[in-house]
């Protein structure tokens, strides 16, 4: 700091020198004596400049050895100098600056007051006398400011602080950045400024800390030993920055120069492990704010490094172990690794073993390692390690060596695990604690503290879970209050502000499904919103906020229906969802809520697309969740819920199944003291119910009611969920009136239902549900009771719910049923005309609903029918039945597995004939033929359709044609997949089985409308025209045979016109064909072992069957066929043809199950009476079956034969006949030179017959062996191989595009399901749909004997030309059965059940 202003000998130079250079004090004491001595012999003007000398002197020796008298010494000689130093002499400045350095150096010895001031007055009179400009000036101002603000920490006295940082900012300003001065001026401003900026908290302080360290960092140079400190010591404002202003930006700077700090340093280095700790401390902020799992794994990394490098011994280990625990703590949460846990608590234990209990640090250490045990708990579920968070929290508390502030964080801990452990028991007495530590933190946090907004926040959610769990209203008012105060207290820039909005919303939200006041669930969502765009993107609990949100909007939809609501539900879940990473332990959450929302649309619009994900999202939510899992219960409701709706609307028995078993581990999981129980219950009592109402098993019914009423008894008075479980429990008893018949399940039905409509507000989005189900039961009462008030109430009931209900509601259609149900009750009653037109309008509107569930419009369509039945001429049931077949193939949807469509057809009943007979009735014999062939074997058109060849396609569009072969196909190998064969796969896969059929329907209905649109493909794949039909007669007349309650009738199309001749059977009636088809039954299946094809005949029944059956034939003859025969000869044009004509037989209803081929009088000589003399007879099961091919069946004639003998399998009786059977055959074959493959015994296995009938070559194909049709399933029907059953669903798979022969020699071939009998669910129409253009089949079971006779003498007629023609077929089998029948006239069992399908 000295200046000199002498002119010095030599010598005495050279003693200064070499005492800077070798320390010598000797040299320094030569100096003053002779410096002494030249003061004495001084005279005149040069006195000052000795003085000075000496003073020089005396003040370097006293900054080496502090010897006071030394600097005393040196003050004397610089004051006396200073007076003789002339006024206007150009270097009493200096003198000046000398003297104020000496006045400095002793009051840092001696810390007297005047020194200090003597040296700031000396500094700025030196100042007065140096000019701008001057290089000396920027030093002077360097040395006033360092005095300055010695005295200001000496008198804290807030002007020296700032006229010290005036002067240093001069003095930096001066300084140009090469002078080697600049980088210390540049040091001390950012101190300065850093020190006013603690007293102040001025920002702009800070910002001139920030501004001047930068400078420093670009003027240091990169590789001098110094700069790490300079990096790290910039680190710091820009860290307190990011903590006022919360700018990313400064963090990020702050990390940046930590980073470079940090690496500057070796590993040896002892100031690295607290670099790496400060680096790692600053990237664990980083995470806190934005999330980034790389800025945890950094922290982490740091932490572990510094620890690497420290031993036990080091004063700091402690303090970086402790941080590490913290950061593995947070990494866990994050990317969920069970090490990081394991690790954390072991840092976290070890930070403690090295801190004494007296320690200062001792209590955060203690935490850091309870929030470690209370992340494991919430991950594993061990109630130990949430046992030993609190202990450990708690004693954390009792170590804490601050005041009652201090301990608020560890106060804060404790409730936080008391919490947790409300939430896992229930018991009320932790919540209760909860609540009263929390309140406890916020009277002793000041308004002002950083954390008070934090604490309140936490209050109010504490004060959210008590009202929860108990209900007191003033818990869910406080808790709204506490949350409003923590938004106000935190300012816009709050980097929490988010936090705090979104647990306000989630309070109003709690607030609003309790009392359904519009303004909370307004203010709610308002909140929720402004915290989704406050959070910064990337950070954790981005996901949280957009939850959240979603959840407000879905309460808002569940209470007023808007489809807006609940598509932005959808939205905002899916977000947060991909918000989420994969490795988030919350992420199950977020699966659940949005399959819980995607459910709720599905409720609203019945889109299968949104229940099918629903239940897939459920399904990885519970597999993601252990059963300690708080929210497990939870899940698995929720993924009941969604399985019960997806049976529901499709009827997969496996679904209800599901659902029953997920809620009933739900109830198991789920303490009794669980806020959710009764909801539980309430669940698995509607999915109970449901399986009711499919399997009709009264311990189903019983149980539901028992678990309702636990869920009403559970749930309180006022809650919003009381509602539901009185609707459950209403439901319950109204399943088991229906029943038993027991009328006090009707009473307590109807008193449910009516608590829960005056519990329930208009306007609440369930409230038409409620209004619905109690018009029911009222209605139900009145057709018991007949009481005129229950039919009038119930019709006030289903108008409200029909009123409160928007269109395009999915339920609506349902509503509207019932309200039509109610009004047609009381017309039957009052017999009122304006009520049958009103029920009428209802049932249209319900059925040609654009929404809804297929079954419920067909349940009005039907009821709509039996309506317009009280009016007969009026034709408009016409359009009801245009719209019943219209929803045939929706019933049906191609959608459900094979064995479902079938089921669901059940309910058709016989509406496709009764709509022919209703379109024959008003003179449109054309429509009815369209009809029946539209709304007949819809399973085997949709398959069909899958197989359509579309050359025309290909030829405009190609590439949308090879997209709808692809999925075709791919939908086509979907449907007929054998469900049985996927047992063994686990249940993910069979749900994504199911889940992918459904979605490629969706996607090839979308194709086929797709090409619909196509100019010249209008009517692509639509029901085909009565002019594309006619070709059906190519080949001889087709004469569809329908059977109605209302009327019998015969529709003949001859060849090459679109006319319809139509044949009136009034002689016939739809009940007498039942009694046919009934009592054939009968005697075939009393005289089992009569006719099977492996026994001798012997009859064990006193009555004669073939009598039976003759008298059958003699009556098909008199009422059916003779009318046909007689229509048929005067209008078919003269032939002179060999050959019979053919006649093609198209049966509806019992017509199929009765031999037409043989009706005549065959107990009579004369042959006039019998249709065999008259004509060849085939069958088809449509029209579509006899359509010619849309290529030329060109390669038919090279025809392989592939015949199958099976003549002994375990478990049935042997058929010595079939090898024999075979034998005729292949001598046959080779005869005609023809290729021939057979396959026997052992051999004649399901996949190798399979794989042979797949072969190209294999265009013919024989059966020889059993055969069974399955009353249960009909698709499980089939053919007895050697090692099981080759069955429909396989047969069906095949697909041939010019197949031959297929004949099947077994029993019940062609056979079918007399409930399906619009289906033809047998196996010869199976081969048709394969690809085989003719079918030999049994209708019954024939006799070993007859079938090698049968064989022989087809194979002779089709073989007798050498190249065979499969169209043939039917006057082959004509001349066989006629041998047989020369044979044995009488014994129709023999001859009769053989017929020929198809061309």
């Amino acid at each position: 700091m000295n200046s000199s202003g002498s002119r010095e000998s030599p010598s005495r130079k050279s003693l200064l020198s070499r005492f800077e250079r070798l320390g010598h004090l000797q040299d320094l004491d030569q100096v003053i004596l002779m410096d002494t001595v030249a003061v004495r012999l001084a005279q005149g003007d040069d006195k000052h400049i000795h003085l000075y000398n000496l003073g020089d002197a005396y003040s370097r020796r006293f900054e080496h050895f502090k010897n006071l008298a030394d600097i005393n010494q040196a003050i004397s000689a610089f004051e006396e100098a200073l007076k003789l130093t002339p006024v206007g002499h150009p270097n009493k400045y200096k003198n000046m600056i000398n003297l104020g350095n000496s006045f400095f150096l002793r009051f840092q010895h001696l810390s007297c007051i005047t020194d200090i001031d003597r040296s700031i007055s000396a500094f700025q009179d030196a100042l007065q006398l140096i000019p701008d400009g001057h290089r000396d000036k920027a030093s002077c101002l360097s040395n006033l400011s360092d005095s300055l603000f010695l005295r200001f920490e000496n008198s804290c006295n807030p002007t020296d602080l700032d006229e010290s940082i005036s002067a240093r900012e001069c003095a930096v300003a001066v300084t140009e950045d090469h002078d080697p001065q600049k980088l210390n001026r540049l040091v001390n401003l950012g101190n300065s400024m850093f020190r006013r900026f603690q007293l102040s908290g001025n920002i702009a302080d800070l910002d001139t800390c920030v501004f001047a360290r930068e400078h420093v960092i670009r003027i240091v140079p990169k590789d001098d030993p110094t700069r790490h400190i300079h990096l790290s010591r910039l680190a710091t404002p820009y860290s307190i920055r990011f903590e006022r202003l919360s700018l990313p930006a400064d963090l990020d700077k702050c990390i940046s120069v930590s980073e470079e700090a940090a690496q500057f340093l070796p590993e040896t280095h002892p100031d690295k492990p607290g670099y790496l700790s400060n680096l790692g401390s600053f990237l664990l902020q980083r995470f806190n704010l934005s999330g980034g799992l790389s800025d945890i794994e950094k922290a982490t990394c740091m932490f572990e490094d510094a620890v690497q490098l420290l031993d036990d011994k080091n004063s700091i280990k402690a303090t970086v172990l402790g941080n590490l625990g913290y950061s593995l703590t947070l990494r866990f949460e994050r990317v969920s690794d069970p090490v990081d846990l394991s690790k954390a608590i072991t840092s976290s234990t070890d930070a403690l073993h090295l801190t004494p209990d007296n320690h200062p640090r001792k209590a955060d250490r203690l935490a850091n390692l309870g929030i470690a045990l209370l992340a494991r708990y919430q991950h594993l579920g061990d109630p130990v390690d949430l046992e030993k968070s609190l202990s450990t929290f708690q004693d954390a508390l009792r170590s804490e060596q601050g005041g009652p502030l201090e301990k608020t964080d560890h106060r804060m801990n404790i409730s936080n695990s008391l919490s947790l452990r409300f939430e896992r028991f229930g018991d009320p007495v932790d919540i209760d604690k909860t609540v009263c530590l929390r309140k406890e933190i916020v009277q002793l946090t000041p308004d002002c503290h950083p954390d008070k907004p934090r604490r309140l926040s936490s209050l109010g959610n504490a004060l959210l879970r008590r009202f929860q769990r108990v209900g007191d209203v003033s818990d869910i008012n406080e808790s709204i209050i506490m949350n409003k105060a923590s938004v106000r207290l935190a300012p816009d820039c709050h980097p929490e502000r988010w936090l705090y909005m979104t647990d306000l919303g989630t309070s109003l939200l709690a607030r609003f499904d309790e009392f359904g006041d519009l303004d909370d669930i307004r203010e709610s969502i308002a909140m929720n919103t402004i915290s989704v765009r406050l959070v910064p993107s990337g950070h954790t609990s981005k996901s949280t906020c957009l939850s959240n949100l979603a959840s407000s909007y879905l309460s808002r939809f569940q209470r007023l229906g808007d489809l807006s609501d609940i598509n932005e539900t959808i939205l905002h879940f899916e977000d947060a969802l991909q918000s989420s990473p994969e490795t988030d332990p919350t992420r199950a959450g977020y699966l659940r809520n949005l399959g819980f929302a995607l459910w709720h649309r599905f409720q609203r619009l019945g889109d299968i697309g949104d229940i099918d994900k629903s239940v897939s999202l459920g399904l990885n939510a519970v597999q993601l969740s252990p059963d300690s899992h708080p929210d497990k219960p939870a899940r698995l409701d929720s993924l009941g819920t969604s399985l019960l709706s997806r049976f529901q609307r499709l009827g997969d028995i496996a679904d209800l199944n599901k659902s029953i078993m997920v809620r009933e581990d739900a109830i198991r999981l789920a303490p009794n003291s669980h806020r959710d129980k009764h909801i539980y219950l309430n669940n698995l009592g509607n999915a109970l119910q449901g399986r009711y109402d499919r399997l009709r098993n009264c311990l189903d019914v019983d149980r539901a009611i028992l678990v309702c009423t636990e869920a009403v008894q559970l749930s309180s008075a006022n809650h919003t969920n009381k509602a539901a479980c009185l609707n459950n429990l209403g439901k319950a008893f109204s399943l088991r009136h229906e029943g038993e018949g027991d009328e006090l399940d009707l009473t307590e039905s109807i008193k449910a239902f009516k608590e829960v409509v005056q519990l329930v507000l208009d306007g609440h989005a369930r409230k038409p549900t409620f209004l619905n189900n109690l018009g029911r039961q009222l209605l139900s009462r009145f057709e018991h009771l007949h009481e005129s008030v229950d039919i009038h109430d119930s019709i006030i009931m289903a108008q409200a719910a029909v009123q409160q209900t928007p269109d395009g509601h999915v339920a609506k259609p349902y509503w509207i049923y019932n309200l039509g149900t109610s009004i047609f009750s009381r017309f039957q009653f009052l017999k009122d005309p304006a009520d049958l037109d009103n029920a009428i309008l209802q049932f249209s509107a319900a059925a040609r609903s654009a929404t809804g569930s297929p079954s419920i419009k067909f349940r009005a369509c039907l009821q709509w029918i039996h309506g317009l039945s009280f009016y007969p001429s009026d034709f408009s049931v016409l359009d009801a039945y245009v719209v019943a077949l219209d929803l045939l193939p929706q019933l049906a949807w191609l959608g459900l597995p094979l064995q479902d469509r079938y089921r669901e057809l059940l309910s058709a009943g016989s509406v496709t004939r009764d709509a022919a007979a209703a379109a024959v009735k008003f003179g449109r014999a054309q429509t009815a033929v369209e009809w029946l062939e539209q709304g007949r074997s819809i399973v085997w058109g949709q398959l069909l359709q899958l197989r359509t060849p579309i050359d025309e396609l290909q030829d405009s569009h190609p590439e949308l044609a090879a997209r709808l072969l692809q999925v075709s196909h791919e939908l086509e190998q979907s449907s007929t997949r054998d469900q049985a064969s996927l047992e063994t796969r686990i249940e993910m896969s069979l749900e994504d089985d199911a889940r992918r059929h459904r979605s490629l329907t969706l996607e090839w209905q979308e194709i086929i409308q797709t090409v619909r649109s196509s100019s010249g493909f209008e009517r692509f794949l639509l029901p085909k025209t009565i002019t594309q039909l006619s070709a059906s007669a190519q080949s001889g007349p087709v004469v569809i045979l329908n059977a109605s309650r209302s009327r019998c009738d015969a529709l003949i199309l001859m060849a090459r016109s679109d006319d319809v001749l139509h044949v009136p059977l009034p002689n016939i009636t739809y009940e007498r064909l039942h009694d046919l088809q009934s009592l054939l039954t009968t005697v075939l299946a009393s005289n089992t072992r009569v006719v099977d094809r492996a026994i001798k005949t012997v009859y064990p029944t006193a009555r004669n069957p073939d009598g039976v059956l003759e008298n059958i034939l003699s009556e098909l003859w008199l009422k059916v066929v003779k009318p046909i025969l007689d229509v048929l000869i005067t209008s078919a044009p003269s032939t002179t043809a060999q050959e019979l004509p053919r006649i093609f037989w198209c049966p509806t209803g019992p017509f199929t199950s009765l031999p037409i081929h043989a009706a005549g009088l065959h107990s009579e000589t004369r042959t006039d009476s019998i249709l065999s003399r008259f004509a060849v007879s085939s069958y088809a099961p449509t029209l579509s079956a006899l359509m010619p091919l849309s290529r030329p069946e060109a390669g038919m004639g090279d025809t392989q034969l592939l015949a199958i003998a099976q003549p002994a399998v375990l478990g049935y009786a042997q058929l010595p006949g079939t090898v024999q059977e075979l034998k005729c055959i292949e001598a046959r074959a080779n005869a005609a030179n023809l290729l021939f493959t057979s396959i026997k015994g052992s051999e004649a296995t399901v996949a190798n017959v399979i794989e042979n009938m797949g072969a190209s070559a294999a265009s013919w194909v024989h059966f020889a062996c059993h055969g069974v049709q399955d009353a249960d399933k009909p698709t499980n029907s089939g053919l007895i191989l050697s090692d099981g059953r080759l069955k429909l669903s396989d047969i069906i798979k095949l697909s041939r595009s010019h197949g031959g022969l297929a004949f099947l020699s077994a029993c019940q071939s062609a056979k079918g399901d007399k409930d399906l009998s619009e289906e033809a669910v047998h196996l010869a129409a199976g081969m048709l749909l394969a690809g085989y253009r003719g079918v030999v089949a049994t209708m019954w079971s024939i006799k070993d004997g007859d079938a090698p006779l049968v064989a022989d003498k087809v194979y002779s007629r089709l073989f007798e030309h050498g190249k065979p023609d499969c169209r043939d077929a039917a006057h082959a089998l004509h001349e066989a059965v006629q041998s047989l029948y020369a044979k044995k006239k009488k014994a129709y069992l023999s001859w009769v059940p053989f017929i020929h399908m198809g061309i």
